[in-house]
């Protein structure tokens, strides 16, 4: 018989959370604990501490090129002033190579086969009947030949993107000291995450946090649960759960909308039911589920949040595409992606772009581009990033203001006359390039304008209409799109171990042949 649910004003049971919906239990001082809709006024209640979030970063196989800036950010987000209390767990069978850990980050070593362990009583815990789930081997036959009973089929490389989810159960340990706990994938550029996502209001205001927007409920990208056993367990409820843990393929479990499970249970569909039921609060893309606000009033909510950010262009009608004008700035923690012809911080304009920050980029088309996924951050050039308080990205790098000794703050040093600009296009000459910063940011202003400007006619359906229709119905269909900025001329190339002196006045140090597979020319006053 199923156990009735608890009244309001009730003592409770923290763990288990048997207070009636939209009722939770609060946990009280001295071990008392009672079902309430918000926190009490009483100041001795832990609740008004600030929230303690856990976020698992789990990467087996080697970590990406990106590492350093990753960690960099990371870094950034966990030391920030935002009233939420960060810890970043990077769970690896090893840790990021030749990069010291920043405050705020720690590393957890688990193998796959450890992971794979801490599953094992997860599958032993289904209530359907079937007894224990046979789980798929995580790294092929190599391991699973111990075990008849288990499928010797290799498992492919996303396999574990399907295991997001039943991470708060199969690290429970070392997530217990959270209020909170998420997992976050590793191809991220974060900005003011305690700010912009998990920020106090955000988390008093929601059970669970989903950076996606509406109909998408799931994300792998990132995903925040409050760390209460009714929502760490919700994986349970999908009629999926066996069949995830068994099968050797990726089936999309930890998404919606796409993959062998677009039409199943997908942890998207079990946390869409919970929220109609009312057993759970659900934000996603800064907008409470269920909101019925219109078009323009949810836009405008979401615009609030501004959580999100992809390096893909996404226009009504058309399948999304790698925007090859992506400008995203990093600037002392705050993150700003198509600020728009203005500019943003790192172009030198601190006043404009505010109204497209955000708390997160994801790098979903960037990280399978050479610029990236080749890129070597090491020597003097990963000092001199690791020291910098602005960097940009665009689909050609990393581009960063080289330290003047005069500057007092970052908008000055985006003034400075020198840039740093390092790429995977290099590879494999180890090396990294000295540009004039007005040559930067000229470029990065032509790649604004020529957004800015797709993106009006994307958002006008320009990209589909044909050319009468989309004259008739939309002057941004008329709009002509500035075209690609030609990158600018390198004053100086050098080895990554090589710190940065005085310009050189007999040599550049490129060669013809780098230039030209760069795509770029050597300054005048270099020749």
């Amino acid at each position: 018989m199923p156990r009735q649910c608890l009244a309001a004003a009730s003592t409770c049971d923290a763990d288990l959370q048997r207070c009636c919906p939209p009722h939770r239990c609060w946990r009280g001082p001295a071990g008392v604990a009672q079902c309430r809709l918000s926190c009490p006024v009483d100041m001795s209640w832990p609740c008004h501490a600030a929230p303690r979030v856990g976020l698992v970063v789990a990467r087996w196989g080697g970590w990406p090129a990106w590492t350093p800036l990753l960690l960099k950010t990371l870094g950034a987000t966990a030391n920030a002033s935002t009233g939420t209390n960060l810890t970043f767990l990077l769970v690896s069978e090893a840790p990021p190579r030749g990069v010291p850990l920043p405050p705020g980050v720690r590393f957890l070593r688990m193998g796959l086969e450890g992971l794979r362990q801490s599953l094992w009583p997860l599958g032993c815990s289904l209530t359907d009947g079937r007894g224990c789930a046979r789980l798929a081997p995580l790294d092929g036959p190599a391991f699973s030949s111990a075990r008849e009973v288990l499928s010797t089929a290799k498992v492919s490389t996303a396999k574990t993107n399907d295991l997001k989810p039943l991470l708060g159960e199969a690290l429970a340990g070392a997530l217990a000291q959270f209020d909170w706990w998420g997992h976050l994938q590793e191809d991220l550029v974060l900005g003011n995450l305690g700010g912009r996502f998990a920020s106090p209001g955000a988390l008093a205001a929601a059970d669970v946090l989903s950076p996606f927007g509406a109909p998408h409920n799931a994300s792998g990208v990132l995903m925040l649960y409050r760390n209460e056993h009714r929502l760490t367990t919700l994986w349970r409820q999908s009629a999926a759960a066996r069949r995830v843990l068994e099968s050797p393929s990726y089936l999309v479990f930890d998404e919606s909308g796409w993959g062998a499970l677009a039409h199943g249970d997908n942890l998207g569909a079990v946390l869409g039911r919970e929220a109609v039921a009312g057993r759970l609060r659900f934000m996603r893309g800064g907008v409470p589920f269920g909101v019925t606000h219109t078009g323009r009033e949810v836009s405008r909510l979401a615009a609030a949040g501004r959580w999100m950010a992809s390096d893909r262009r996404h226009a009504r009608g058309v399948a999304p595409r790698p925007n090859d004008a992506l400008v995203a700035c990093w600037s002392e923690g705050a993150l700003y992606v198509s600020a728009g012809a203005e500019g943003d911080p790192c172009s030198g304009y601190t006043r404009r772009g505010a109204g497209r920050q955000v708390a997160l980029l994801h790098l979903s088309s960037l990280k399978r581009q050479p610029a990236f996924s080749q890129l070597r951050i090491e020597g003097e050039a990963a000092a001199s990033l690791a020291a910098a308080r602005q960097i940009t990205l665009t689909e050609h790098g990393l581009w960063w203001p080289l330290p003047s000794p005069n500057a007092s703050s970052a908008s000055e040093a985006a003034q400075h006359h020198q840039h740093a600009w390092l790429s995977g296009l290099a590879s494999p000459d180890a090396a990294w390039f000295r540009l004039s910063s007005k040559g930067v940011r000229a470029y990065l202003l032509g790649l604004s304008a020529r957004d800015a400007a797709r993106r009006r006619r994307d958002a006008a359906g320009c990209a589909r209409a044909t050319s009468r229709h989309a004259s008739l119905g939309s002057p941004a269909c008329d709009e002509a799109v500035p075209p690609q900025p030609p990158l600018p001329c390198v004053v100086e190339c050098a080895p990554l171990d090589v710190r940065w002196g005085p310009p050189s006045l007999t040599s550049s140090g490129c060669t013809r042949r780098l230039l030209t597979r760069l795509g770029v020319a050597l300054c005048a006053a270099s020749l």
